[in-house]
């Protein structure tokens, strides 16, 4: 039983550390933070398999790093997309992302972490989590267009938009 976990636990070494750069921005604390967190995951989930053991270890990746908001974000980011090119352009809007907005979007798109996967690693609710993945792919969305220099699509309300959240109507009451 040991050799298997200890196996199964090196099969998620890679994914944690790239987990890790995503909440960190820095390979170094990644490194660190991964190290932290293995060294918990040893100790209190030894007897987890599978998905179990994943959402486990991706969880105590989580709470070991500490949830701080760089000094002057909107600087950082301007540093950033001008030295940006391509996919390193994509990557840079990536980065300008809120920490949670982009924890959420990685688990759910890049690791393919189900929607309730991801919440309890990210210990919030299912709608709560669905918003953060949102509000990232419209933050991701917006900065691609600025950065290709398309308009920018508003979607201001007007009377002649349809009203699409279900509404109880005497059909659906009785019918």
């Amino acid at each position: 039983m040991p050799s298997e976990f200890r196996n199964d636990l090196l099969a998620l070494v890679p994914l944690l550390r790239a987990f890790a750069f995503c909440l960190t921005q820095d390979q170094s604390e990644a490194d660190d933070l991964v190290y932290r967190s293995l060294c918990e995951i040893w100790s209190r989930h030894r007897f987890r398999k599978g998905v179990e053991l994943t959402v486990a270890a991706f969880t105590v990746v989580d709470r070991q790093y500490p949830r701080r908001r760089p000094a002057n974000p909107v600087s950082a980011h301007t540093a950033r997309a001008s030295r940006a090119e391509g996919q390193e352009r994509l990557f840079a809007i990536f980065e300008s992302l809120d920490r949670d907005e982009r924890e959420a979007l990685s688990l759910v798109v890049v690791w393919g972490f189900t929607d309730d996967q991801a919440a309890r690693i990210c210990d919030i609710d299912r709608r709560t989590l669905g918003l953060r993945v949102t509000n990232a792919y419209l933050r991701l969305a917006h900065g691609l267009r600025l950065a290709h220099g398309l308009p920018l699509r508003t979607h201001a309300a007007s009377p002649d938009r349809v009203d699409i959240r279900r509404r109880q109507t005497k059909e659906r009451c009785h019918g």
